[in-house]
């Protein structure tokens, strides 16, 4: 068994050495190829290690898992890719690969520190690894949605006073993007600029922009602009309405979540607190008068 073992590392290192270095001479070819038409690579880049160590293994995973039908699944991941601001690292594809992938390495790591774990241990390790990719995916949309939702106030105070400054709509936008501190909402108010550039109208952008985010506030905050460029209200009066109404509804979910605060410190300071206290007040009591010290 020790041996066997032993010829499983041996093997799975020397797999992981070469497919790691295969990926790195092609992607120099690449780069090679594409500097030489005039171009410039675009690096595949994401913030996870271990989606990061885990690419060669993905990459050659994806025929496996392609042809997989979920369509509903499908499609609720490829839009929690596009909230999370992912579209850029993984695919739906890869993010099947990745789930079948960290299920087999948690069995293979099951095996390799404890090899005579009881019958629960295997089919749990394996959905640990299969699961953790979604929960992956649903950390970074809720971290960018609290971004959006966070700097969305702002965006639209600047895009108020730039309208009432007397630039449109769309130089407004140009200059909150050109101006503010790089974030998701003005990463994908640049998009909606590059869509509208190329043709769409602005109706279309707009409505693309809240699928991406998929955000409460922002879905609102688009509607009545797209309400309000069909009526023909002035853009202006509108941008500060709204501007003024996410100030509000930024102030009353703080503060909604200060007394949701409150509430919730009750438990710990019942069950951590408090005995310490008791102990700290009564135990010498008890120790004088029942122990006789």
């Amino acid at each position: 068994m020790t041996q066997l073992l032993l010829i499983l590392i041996l093997l799975l290192a020397f797999g992981a050495v070469f497919l790691v270095a295969r990926m790195f001479f092609a992607g120099a070819a690449r780069e090679q190829a594409v500097q030489a038409l005039g171009g410039q690579a675009k690096a595949e880049v994401s913030r996870s290690l271990l989606l990061k160590l885990s690419r060669p293994f993905i990459t050659r995973m994806v025929p496996l898992t392609r042809g997989i039908s979920a369509p509903h699944w499908r499609l609720k991941r490829q839009r929690d890719i596009l909230a999370g601001g992912l579209s850029e690292e993984i695919t739906v594809d890869e993010l099947w690969a990745y789930k079948f992938f960290l299920a087999l390495v948690a069995l293979v790591l099951l095996f390799m520190f404890n090899h005579d774990a009881s019958w629960w241990a295997w089919p749990l390790a394996a959905f640990l690894g299969f699961y953790f990719p979604d929960r992956w995916v649903r950390d970074r949309v809720n971290l960018r949605q609290r971004q959006i939702v966070r700097a969305l106030p702002n965006v639209a105070d600047m895009l108020a006073l730039s309208v009432e400054a007397g630039l449109d709509f769309m130089g407004a936008i140009g200059k909150v993007v050109a101006k503010s501190r790089p974030g998701p909402l003005i990463e994908e108010l640049s998009l909606m600029l590059g869509e509208i550039r190329l043709g769409a109208s602005r109706a279309e952008g707009l409505r693309n922009l809240a699928y991406r985010c998929n955000v409460t506030s922002l879905s609102a905050f688009v509607a009545v602009l797209i309400q309000a460029d069909k009526l023909g209200v002035s853009i202006g009066q509108v941008l500060r309405a709204q501007s003024d109404k996410l100030r509000t509804d930024r102030f009353q979910q703080a503060e909604r979540l200060g007394a949701q605060a409150t509430q919730k410190i009750l438990l710990p300071l019942i069950l951590c607190i408090m005995p310490a206290v008791f102990v700290v007040i009564i135990g010498p009591l008890v120790l004088k008068y029942v122990l006789g010290f």
